[in-house]
């Protein structure tokens, strides 16, 4: 009898062994008690890993997967996913499994491919005609017995028909509606635990076929990691007169810590520059050893940060803690836009790409996009990281920068997964939103840290507004001075296209140095930028809102555009950062466009600005003692008239139709266009080409997805309206585009040709 294959080189029946190896190596890797799950876990992931399958044993599915380059059959008739999914609905009607069980095996078994379904698609999928009519062709010489064979389920009994998914809808809706009559918290619960499900599977379904060396999978090793590691790094910094209250602040969250060890959510609030990082680290390897003497398992330190700006230093913090270079991805991986998708060097291609896209790591630095998508993205590449949140310790830093949308969601799914899944979570800013209900602050006399700090005072100019032309005027007017007293100046502004304004409008009048960090400039170069900007030698800096949250420089007069208050807050913060100086001022300004319109309006949620009026009113200046009342009255004001997010809370628990993490974050976006600035790394070019004549697909693939980092570090982007061009500007390269020579300056960024003045570009 013909064994049935599920890939070419294997049979259904060793990849299913497989699969349930490497489930059970990651059940290893966690800490489930059942009473924490909602289904029994291990038999759920035995069920799921013999059921996913089950529809490879079609006809036209076997004689396509020995040689799927000569196959010439119907593309319909060879997939495998909805006979699979016809086949568990058929085993869970015989086995009569209860009905919130059958739907998500049904949402597990028929997403395992693309990503989970929301209440909609699935039921267009299950009412579907056409795969009606696919699994009516399959299913004529079906050989169930062979299957069952292969797949080690027993499937004698059960019954298909065109119509069989239209005819499971009674119990997926009988499971709909129960999820609909779960409180809410509860019903969080179930699709968290529908996720973890998938996620288990999503990476076991992969894991032998893309690491060479099972071995190497299965491995399991502790990598020892002392929290006096901290101390390494902080012994070797430039002493500053605030390194006492830092010492202090670190102590005392330790401190508070060690007396609250099983606090599952906890904040961190203190003012900018008092070494939240380290903080954060101390907070990390502590709970990280907690957890392993309470369970037995090596939780992932996962930090979470909202700008690429940030995440170099704080990448440079980890790996002189660690002690470590690039390229040691066993022990710390990044993964965001710009990280190099390196790992261990004793590790092959194949393997090193799925240990990156499964973070399989000790330290994770991401952003929040990524964090977001692991957390909710349905789509199975997001999926397959999500079981890494469980057993997890996740320092979530300047969380104010989460859209108030969010809020609602992130409280709910923070709390159950800390419940479900012996998570330990940690949210810092200086300007703390406090919607995370019921998190411990671990500094609770943080307004006394405030008080101790007198490096700033809030200068008010913005009742009043003020042209982009005039205000450029003022500052060139004031450039003599702050050159002859060797001032360091942050000039912030709302837009790329006022930035670009007012740094040509100082480099006219000869400033120098002049250091301009927008989206204009490629990452790269803004990461060079700030690393000079960090020498401290007398400089002026004009800035986009990128400059804001975290990053590590130090000026002594700071002027911005309005702004939200906590985004003023945030760029105050860089202002007499390391207190060397008496206390210095921060500047608000409110400027208009040719059309007066305050550039504020354009950028900015309008309750966000009405809320910082609010807060601000009857103020002429505000010391930074002062700052964090004024914050806490603006987060109470948005809290009350800001849309939280409990709509969304509502579809993300009701399986109902939502929109994108990127979305969510950002908002819709206008039609954007990216373009590489080659002479940045004029070897790329070449890289590219040869990876796109890679005539295998995925090795092509995994060629071009190894430049992304390279890619990205070295690309603008810009927004445009319809009469924009690519070709006028740029040459192609695949999916890319090539900047053309001349196009683009270092320290002034994206420069346009005259032709694509007239209102072309959205900057």
């Amino acid at each position: 009898m013909m064994r049935l294959r599920s890939h070419p080189h294997l049979y259904l029946s060793e990849h299913v062994d497989q699969v349930l190896a490497a489930l059970d190596a990651l059940a290893r890797r966690h800490s489930f008690s059942e009473e924490r799950t909602f289904f029994p876990l291990l038999a759920m992931l035995v069920l799921v890993a013999r059921l996913h399958d089950t529809g490879k044993g079609n006809a036209a599915f076997q004689v396509y997967i020995p040689a799927p380059e000569k196959y010439r059959g119907s593309p319909d008739l060879k997939t495998h996913t909805p006979l699979s999914l016809a086949i568990t609905l058929g085993y869970a009607a015989k086995e009569e499994l209860e009905p919130l069980l059958v739907l998500a095996l049904s949402l597990i078994v028929s997403g395992h491919h693309h990503g989970l379904d929301n209440r909609k698609t699935l039921t267009d999928r299950l009412c579907s005609d056409k795969i009606g009519w696919i699994i009516g062709r399959q299913i004529k010489g079906l050989d169930l017995a062979k299957i069952a064979k292969e797949t080690g389920v027993e499937l004698n009994g059960i019954e298909l028909c065109e119509d069989a998914l239209l005819d499971a809808m009674d119990i997926t809706d009988i499971g709909w509606e129960a999820v609909d009559a779960f409180p809410i918290q509860e019903a969080i619960r179930y699709r968290l635990f529908v996720q973890l499900v998938f996620s288990f599977l999503l990476e076991a379904d992969k894991a032998f076929l893309a690491v060479s060396d099972p071995s190497l999978y299965l491995a399991s090793n502790k990598i020892t990691l002392e929290s006096e590691l901290v101390d390494k790094v902080l012994l070797g910094r430039e002493p500053t007169p605030i390194d006492p209250l830092r010492q202090e602040a670190r102590r005392g969250v330790i401190s508070a810590l060690m007396v609250n060890t099983d606090t599952s959510i906890a904040t961190v609030t203190l003012p900018t520059g008092l070494g939240k990082t380290a903080v954060a680290a101390n907070w990390a390897l502590v709970q990280r050893d907690f957890l392993y003497r309470q369970t037995g398992i090596t939780p992932k330190i996962i930090i979470v940060l909202p700008f690429l700006s940030i995440i170099d230093q704080t990448e440079e913090f980890y790996r002189k803690m660690l002690d470590i270079d690039k390229g040691h991805g066993k022990t710390l991986l990044p993964c965001h836009s710009l990280s190099d998708r390196s790992y261990d060097s004793e590790v092959d291609g194949s393997s090193a790409d799925f240990f990156i896209d499964t973070w399989r790591s000790e330290i994770i630095v991401t952003t929040f996009d990524q964090f977001l998508m692991a957390l909710m993205e349905p789509r199975s590449r997001h999926q397959m990281r999500f079981h890494n949140l469980y057993d997890s310790v996740i320092i979530m830093d300047e969380i104010q920068t989460l859209p108030c949308k969010l809020w609602d969601p992130i409280d709910h799914l923070l709390r159950e997964l800390t419940d479900m899944g012996n998570c330990r979570i940690l949210a810092m800013s200086a300007t703390l939103p406090g919607f995370l209900s019921g998190a411990l602050e671990l500094v609770p006399d943080y307004t006394w840290y405030f008080k101790r700090f007198g490096r700033y005072r809030l200068v008010l100019k913005h009742a009043e507004t003020i042209s982009l032309k005039e205000f450029a005027d003022n500052v060139v007017q004031r450039l003599s001075k702050w050159q002859q007293e060797k001032r360091r100046v942050l000039i912030t502004l709302n837009t790329r296209k006022s930035a670009r304004t007012v740094r040509d409008a100082l480099e006219d009048a000869g400033a120098t140095p002049l250091y301009f960090l927008s989206a204009d400039v490629t990452p790269g170069d803004r990461l060079k930028m700030i690393s000079e900007i960090k020498q401290n030698n007398p400089c002026i800096v004009v800035s986009t809102q990128c400059i804001e949250a975290g990053v590590d420089i130090d000026l002594d007069l700071v002027i911005r555009d309005f702004a939200p208050l906590d985004s003023i807050i945030q760029v105050a913060g860089r202002c007499n950062r390391n207190a060397l100086k008496d206390r210095c001022d921060v500047e608000l300004f409110s400027i208009t466009n040719d059309k007066q319109r305050r550039f504020s309006d354009l950028i900015y949620d309008q309750i966000h600005l009405n809320e910082t009026c609010r807060a601000l009113e009857g103020f002429s200046e505000i010391l930074e003692e002062e700052v964090i009342e004024v914050c806490n009255r603006y987060f109470e004001g948005l809290a009350a008239k800001k849309d939280t997010g409990k709509a969304i809370t509502k579809a993300y628990a009701r399986w109902e139709e939502m929109p994108s993490v990127q979305e969510l974050l950002r908002g819709k976006e206008n039609l954007q266009y990216r373009f590489i600035v080659i002479e940045q790394d004029p070897e790329l070019k070449g890289e590219m080409e040869e990876a796109l004549a890679i005539s295998e697909r995925w090795e092509r693939r995994r060629a071009l997805r190894n430049l992304v980092g390279r890619i990205a570090r070295i690309s603008v982007s810009v927004y445009a309206n319809g009469k924009f061009n690519q070709a006028d500007i740029a040459q192609p390269i695949g999916s890319e585009w090539l900047l053309d020579e001349g196009l683009y300056e270092y320290g002034r960024g994206l420069v346009l040709p005259d032709f694509m003045g007239g209102g072309t570009m959205i900057l």
